[in-house]
């Protein structure tokens, strides 16, 4: 007889990092704060991995929001810890590298957790907008980023 069970890790959008309605002015420095939903077996150690989104520049390592109407871009980041008031992020949450990052950490720009047998970990993940003065879109900006998740 043999038996081969496998671990098993999913993840989904818990809450959107959102920024609300604001002005162009208002934008630059802007934070929200939104969540990855990772289940995984019990005891699991994972950590979570965001791609550069679907309008990266700067060689694909930047992210950007596009408006809806016009295509015109809002750069923006997301980070694995919150911002102190005043002191910018230094660590954006970067694509993982399956078979190398299995353990989450914010050093290594990839937060992470460890599984609840049938529930959901909210791994948080904050936003900052970092364009100076984007162009007003009235449609609004968006972006989608792709998850992934290693154990």
């Amino acid at each position: 007889m043999s038996a081969d069970l496998q671990t098993v890790c999913t993840a989904a959008q818990g809450a959107p990092v959102a920024f609300g309605t604001m002005t162009s002015s208002q934008a630059s420095g802007r934070t929200a704060t939104g969540s990855v939903a990772v289940t995984c077996d019990a005891g699991i150690a994972f950590a979570v991995g965001l791609d550069y989104g679907m309008h990266p520049s700067g060689g694909g390592s930047t992210r950007n929001m596009a408006c809806v109407g016009s295509g015109d871009l809002m750069t923006y980041e997301l980070y694995a810890e919150s911002e102190t008031p005043g002191v910018a992020s230094t660590n954006p949450i970067v694509p993982i590298q399956l078979n190398v990052s299995t353990t989450g950490s914010s050093s290594a720009n990839t937060p992470g957790g460890v599984g609840v047998a049938a529930q959901a970990v909210n791994v948080p993940v904050y936003g900052k907008i970092l364009a100076a003065n984007p162009a007003p879109c009235p449609g609004g900006y968006s972006d989608s980023v792709a998850i992934t998740v290693g154990y």
